[in-house]
């Protein structure tokens, strides 16, 4: 563990945004010397000696297609509840001017706000307890912990205002090991493969989970409340495997299950309170534009990386045809949105991460992005959001 007061005295130095280093006996000023900056090798080394700071570190940066240039419409089916807020984001995201603040809830959602003076304009909230299959209790029984709740109140006390996003992190229908997080794979057993097949005690158990889930997404839409929907997220995982069990089973499986998913919800249940946001980058686990409403991109460069993600950004509009809203829906280090701005890289929103918001952002940072007249908090909204 790197001492906290050394950190912070990195997170103010340019190396901190910008490392200059590398694994070996030579250095980055001697590597550059030998014209060795080129080679493959190099990538995510001597970034600043060798390429200036340049954002990818020497990795390749897809380039932006066309169509980023011209007027698109995106598009979008969101249920009739979702239809308002949905045409709103468009708005905002054809005016090319605002990236709204967002930061999962809780104490970390309140100690952002008092130290920025602002609250930000999206709350994530999470349905992980109310999974039927709970690992946290003894008798793997699910409980309302109060998250429906507390999103439904919010989002009144703000007079529909603030924008409400779910994830799921979905304890894994059968199976496990009691007191562990079990939608990590390694802490579960469930056969992902048989969850799509109908009939078999894992699809009964999928299907049985979907429906409960569908039950509070009921009690939002009943309150008024349009929800960013989040499901599956990251379920490619890396390249070592996938570290959810619904992305375990590969891409075709997980795509089955998001179907499986969007059947119950809007077909069984009715739901027409959900705006579909989708985090996965990995284009082989792409939905399509039809099953989608938001494409969004968990950030993670490492602490004090302000980076725009400019290499995912070209990738995503690439994807969608620039059919689709983009957003960072998830963050460690909060993009630098001036920036970004400046460079055509407008994310809808940021989403911060927990308790990483405060340890992967100086405090500098943090006011600084708050303050930027490109980034709407909750009071920059007046009704501008209201439902």
């Amino acid at each position: 563990m790197v001492n906290a007061a050394l950190l912070l005295c990195l997170a103010k130095s340019v190396d901190a945004q910008c490392p200059d280093t590398i694994d070996g006996d030579y250095t980055c000023q001697q590597q550059k010397d030998w014209g060795k900056c080129s080679e493959d090798w190099m990538i995510g080394s001597c970034c600043q000696t060798c390429f200036g700071c340049a954002e990818g570190c020497g990795a390749k940066i897809p380039p932006r297609p066309s169509c980023a240039d011209q007027s698109v419409e995106p598009e979008g089916s969101p249920g009739k509840l979702a239809a308002a807020l949905f045409e709103q984001l468009k708005g905002l995201w054809k005016g090319q001017s605002t990236t709204l603040s967002g930061q999962t809830g809780g104490k970390d959602f309140d100690d952002l706000a008092t130290l920025v003076g602002k609250t930000p304009a999206v709350k994530g909230f999470d349905m992980q307890n109310y999974s039927p299959h709970n690992p946290w209790h003894d008798d793997w029984s699910s409980w309302d912990d109060g998250t429906v709740a507390s999103a439904i109140d919010w989002h009144a006390s703000t007079g529909g205002k603030g924008i409400v996003q779910f994830q799921w992190h979905w304890f894994s229908p059968t199976g496990g090991k009691l007191g562990t997080s079990t939608f990590m794979s390694e802490n579960t057993d469930f056969d992902t493969a048989k969850s799509v097949v109908a009939g078999t005690d894992e699809n009964v158990a999928l299907v049985r989970d979907l429906n409960a889930i569908a039950l509070q997404l009921k009690r939002l839409r009943d309150a008024g409340v349009p929800v960013l929907w989040r499901p599956l997220h990251e379920a490619r995982g890396n390249d070592y495997g996938a570290w959810f069990w619904w992305g375990r089973a590969g891409a075709s499986v997980t795509l089955q299950i998001l179907d499986i998913m969007r059947d119950v919800f809007l077909n069984q249940h009715e739901l027409d309170n959900l705006i579909w946001v989708w985090s996965e980058p990995n284009d082989e686990w792409y939905p399509g534009n039809d099953k989608i409403d938001i494409l969004g991109y968990d950030s993670y460069p490492g602490a004090y990386d302000y980076t725009c993600q400019e290499g995912i950004w070209n990738q995503y509009l690439e994807t969608t045809a620039c059919k689709k809203m983009l957003a960072l829906s998830e963050v460690g280090p909060i993009s630098d949105v001036d920036h970004c701005h400046s460079q055509g890289i407008r994310w809808l929103y940021f989403m911060g991460w927990g308790s990483l918001t405060g340890d992967q952002n100086t405090a500098e940072h943090l006011h600084s992005v708050f303050d930027s007249s490109h980034v709407k908090s909750l009071e920059d909204l007046s009704s501008e959001l209201t439902v």
